[in-house]
């Protein structure tokens, strides 16, 4: 699509974060991914922006927000804490109404970070794209991120993040999509490697510690599920078990797709938002 220019919103400290909006209507969040940046919803803004008013940041420290970094001391804020606050913040300023928003993997964690912090009222639905309500596992929890083990053992490769972050976006990217030779692995590497690696390395340790399962279970906002059949990432059961506890859930699987249906399926995957956003709109009395 045609570059939309990026505007830059200030903050109280330091750095403004960087988002764009593209198109008209109710507004519509979308949240990268761990690593990522906003670029990755090119495709699906695209689709949607004839019907929606897309809202896309770069959240603190990705891509064009990589200077807009995290506390140096980790007890003053949880980094996670902090992307909250930045898209509470960022709905405040630019949406006006509560706002459906999608969170593809970490962007999933934010907006459970967000409503733990802020409550739900800013929502008026949430996607969540293959993203588990606790990254780490131990021997009560066996739902979280494929290989990881307990919230210590996790945490320790931020280490390795910080060390030699070309490295581990190498290793990581194939991980991502269900055919580890796509073109879209080259795309993604390429984009992880703009983002600051101290800042990952912060919001590793972040996401290996946190749980949200208490969160989520009470979540009573309208909530659409998706994962790719062939997600390397988090297994099938972790949708069912959000699915359960959500009371208004519902569920889509992609099955030619790996742990990023908007980019493998990408046609599919925006008529199944742009539907299920229709719907929480036209549920809160409004027209599109």
């Amino acid at each position: 699509m045609s570059e939309t220019p990026w505007t830059a919103l200030p903050m109280e400290e330091g750095a403004p974060l960087h988002y764009r909006e593209l198109g008209e209507g109710p507004p519509l969040l979308l949240l990268h991914g761990f690593g990522c940046d906003g670029h990755s919803f090119d495709g699906l803004a695209d689709c949607l922006k004839e019907r929606f008013r897309v809202i896309i940041p770069d959240q603190r420290g990705h891509g064009r927000s990589a200077a807009c970094t995290f506390p140096n001391v980790r007890d003053v804020m949880d980094p996670l804490d902090c992307l909250a606050d930045d898209a509470a913040h960022l709905i405040d300023r630019l949406a006006g109404q509560p706002v459906v928003a999608l969170g593809w993997s970490m962007g999933a964690a934010v907006l459970f970070a967000t409503i733990a912090r802020h409550g739900q009222a800013r929502f008026a639905g949430l996607v969540v794209e293959d993203m588990a309500p606790r990254v780490a596992n131990d021997s009560g929890w066996d739902l979280g991120l494929i290989g990881a083990g307990s919230p210590k053992e996790t945490a320790a490769v931020s280490e390795r993040m910080a060390e030699d972050w070309p490295q581990v976006v190498e290793r990581m990217a194939p991980r991502v999509f269900a055919d580890a030779e796509t073109s879209l692995v080259g795309e993604l590497q390429r984009t992880m490697l703009d983002s600051d690696p101290g800042a990952m390395a912060l919001l590793w340790r972040a996401l290996a510690t946190a749980d949200f399962r208490e969160t989520c279970s009470a979540i009573d906002l309208p909530v659409l599920l998706t994962r790719g059949a062939h997600s390397r990432l988090y297994p099938a059961e972790t949708m069912d078990w959000l699915a359960a506890r959500m009371v208004k859930a519902e569920c889509r699987t992609y099955l030619h797709s790996g742990h990023a249906p908007h980019l493998e399926e990408p046609d599919r995957f925006a008529a199944d938002l742009a539907a299920f956003a229709g719907r929480c709109v036209a549920e809160r009395g409004e027209s599109i």
